[in-house]
């Protein structure tokens, strides 16, 4: 800063106590200087009282904006640490959701298989019962067809009848009757009809018109209807050469008795009929082979026994007949009979 010498007016620097050029002092100048440097002084100083509030007050707005940010990205930060920590959270929360769901699985699955190999075992368990049932049941058949019954091998090879065969000893007579019945021929029926009795004495019969030697006769008849203790009989008459009583009858009675007799005098065998069917209106079936020298008889289906026809190797009629005995002879009792059918074995 400079200042005027206050005798010749020269500028002189404001440090100059003494005017450079008339040699006066410059004690007013110097005064004049100090004031203003004082005034300028102060002049600063207003200035730094109004600079240092905006100072302070930028400063101040400056550091909320710094603070501000600080706390949003502090806030950001914490969110974010929240929001993984949360996700952290979820994670732990799913595996351990998914540990249990596949250790629930894997239990699931173990239990599944353990009753899976339990019903295997127990289904091994009943195929194997089953399969001894079997072996029991088809040991059983075979012992029962190695035995033999008439009924199945009547069934097997009979083309004119089914006869039961229910012991070895039938089964042998099967053996001997099967060729029989396999070339039987019917000749006669199958017929249905009634006897009635029309006298104390007499024999009813009805006659089927063919002459035969050898011949298969089956026939059914139902008992009839008497009082008490009257008895009934009905059978069959074979070989009857129509010369009286010259014929082979076999008979079957209400006691369940049957006997085979040439005539009405002669005897020649006889046996009793467990297995008849004596009831009021009940039904017997009568099935008789003759062949030559023997004839085989059956009666509802089961062998009764081998019967000798050797005396008369002769041809006659085949007839149906009751009240063969005199004393089973009511008059006017009823015998039906049904599928009278007679078949030729020659």
């Amino acid at each position: 800063m400079v200042s005027n010498c206050p005798s010749c007016s020269t500028v002189n620097p404001e440090i100059n106590r003494y005017c450079a050029e008339c040699g006066k002092q410059m004690a007013q100048a110097a005064h004049t200087t100090q004031t203003t440097q004082t005034k300028a002084k102060r002049t600063s100083v207003a200035w730094l009282w109004l600079v240092v509030p905006v100072v302070v007050l930028v400063g101040s707005i400056i550091a909320i904006g710094v603070s501000s940010e600080n706390t949003r990205k502090q806030n950001a930060t914490a969110t974010a640490q929240a929001m993984e920590y949360q996700r952290f959270l979820e994670a732990q929360a799913h595996a351990t959701a998914t540990a249990a769901q596949a250790q629930a699985t894997a239990t699931a699955q173990t239990q599944a298989t353990a009753t899976a190999v339990a019903q295997a075992q127990a289904t091994a368990t009943a195929q194997t019962q089953a399969t001894a049932t079997a072996v029991a049941q088809a040991q059983a058949t075979a012992t029962a067809q190695t035995q033999a019954t008439a009924t199945a091998v009547a069934q097997a090879q009979a083309t004119a009848t089914a006869i039961a065969i229910p012991t070895a000893t039938a089964s042998a007579i099967w053996s001997i009757l099967a060729p029989l019945d396999s070339r039987a021929r019917k000749v006669y029926g199958p017929y249905s009809s009634s006897l009635t009795q029309s006298s104390k004495t007499g024999v009813e019969t009805y006659s089927s018109g063919v002459y035969l030697r050898d011949l298969l006769v089956d026939v059914v008849f139902t008992n009839p209807t008497v009082k008490a203790g009257q008895g009934w009989d009905y059978g069959l008459l074979f070989r009857d050469i129509g010369t009286g009583n010259e014929q082979y009858r076999l008979i079957v009675s209400s006691n369940s008795y049957w006997e085979l007799t040439w005539g009405n005098a002669k005897s020649i065998s006889t046996g009793n009929l467990p297995q008849m069917n004596t009831a009021s209106s009940g039904t017997n079936r009568l099935v008789l082979y003759v062949n030559g020298a023997n004839a085989y008889f059956y009666l509802n289906n089961q062998y009764i026994a081998t019967l000798n026809t050797g005396e008369k190797m002769v041809s006659g009629s085949v007839k149906v007949a009751s009240g063969l005995y005199s004393n089973n002879s009511t008059i006017g009792t009823t015998t039906k009979y049904a599928n009278f059918t007679v078949y030729a074995l020659n």
